[in-house]
């Protein structure tokens, strides 16, 4: 019988595709092209004013759209149009804007029929941007954690109150920690912790 008892190298280190797939930070590709081709769609206008209150660059995933939406605030800010050609045009006197052509932008402003939807598509791309600070702070506390050197839970998470940490507190909605706390609507509201034992 020529069985092999040991899984190889291989067998041992490959990861399910569901496994390697969990480890992509949450993102919709299709929800910030949707915010991003309706602002070029509309030249900023009013839809501006319906994103604006809820979303910054920062909320969005690709670097290259992070760009563009800069481009768009900076010139809807202004009160300058934000159509395909003047957000390019703003693009090209930014440094670090890379390479994001009149094309693609083209290809972002016929993405979408029309700007209805454009809170939605926001909402959709501010959500996952706060599951990705989520994961970040449960990594950077489970990093903490492993430190052998730490010897309670307000070492391993300084300034973070009782076991909630500074990033937490910008992720807001509700959130459940460690089988016991939850909150909801954080950072101000901290006096409405439950103890949910």
């Amino acid at each position: 019988m020529n069985a092999r008892a040991t899984p190889t190298e291989e067998e041992m280190f490959a990861q399910p595709s569901e496994v390697a797939m969990l480890r992509i930070p949450p993102h919709s590709i299709e929800a910030e092209s949707g915010v991003l081709g309706a602002l070029l769609l509309d030249g900023g206008g009013a839809t501006w004013d319906r994103v604006a209150d809820i979303l910054t660059a920062d909320d969005f995933y690709r670097f290259e759209h992070r760009q563009i939406f800069d481009a768009i605030a900076m010139l809807a800010n202004a009160n300058r149009a934000a159509d395909v050609v003047t957000v390019h045009a703003k693009l090209q006197g930014m440094k670090d804007a890379g390479d994001i052509g009149l094309m693609y932008l083209n290809d972002l402003a016929q993405y979408v029929p029309s700007a209805s939807h454009i809170r939605r598509h926001a909402e959709l791309v501010r959500e996952k941007s706060m599951l990705r600070r989520l994961v970040s702070v449960g990594d950077e506390i489970a990093t903490k954690a492993f430190n052998p050197g730490l010897q309670t839970v307000a070492e391993a998470m300084p300034g973070f109150g009782i076991g909630v940490g500074h990033g937490l507190d910008e992720v807001g909605h509700e959130c459940f920690l460690s089988g016991r706390w939850t909150c909801s609507n954080l950072p101000r509201d901290r006096d409405r912790w439950v103890h949910t034992n």
